[in-house]
């Protein structure tokens, strides 16, 4: 059974929210070089790896963890952006990957940036 209450925390790189926060962020490639380390990882890959997959989260807008950060489990997170145009929060969608094999990942990720783009409408207009 897989458990995580709205608005939990994890380190600011980590995972496929870690990854829009790098991508996202303005922190340039030596940065964030530098702090790769740091990253706790159930199933560590390459700084080339990451920052490949950091590229592909910044060219795309949405991101995805298979069994990196946490073995068995599979996070797709898409930007939320305050009103300063910068990223505020993630939204995401995680579950036990073997769960998750055969999901229509496209619809997934259309949806998730889609409601994304709605909640960062919505803080932009509170």
């Amino acid at each position: 059974q897989l458990h995580a209450d709205v608005g939990s925390e994890f380190p600011a790189l980590t995972s496929a929210t870690g990854r829009l926060v790098a991508a996202l962020g303005g922190e340039g490639e030596e940065s964030l070089r530098g702090r790769f380390p740091g990253i706790d990882w159930d199933k560590p890959l390459s700084a080339e790896q990451w920052l490949g997959e950091v590229e592909q989260a910044r060219l795309s807008g949405w991101s995805v963890d298979r069994n990196t950060f946490k073995n068995g489990i599979t996070a797709f997170a898409a930007p939320v952006v305050g009103r300063s145009g910068a990223m505020t929060h993630s939204l995401v969608v995680m579950g036990l990957s073997a769960a998750m094999e055969g999901l229509d990942e496209a619809a997934l990720v259309a949806d998730l940036k889609a409601a994304a783009s709605a909640v960062s409408v919505d803080l932009a207009s509170a």
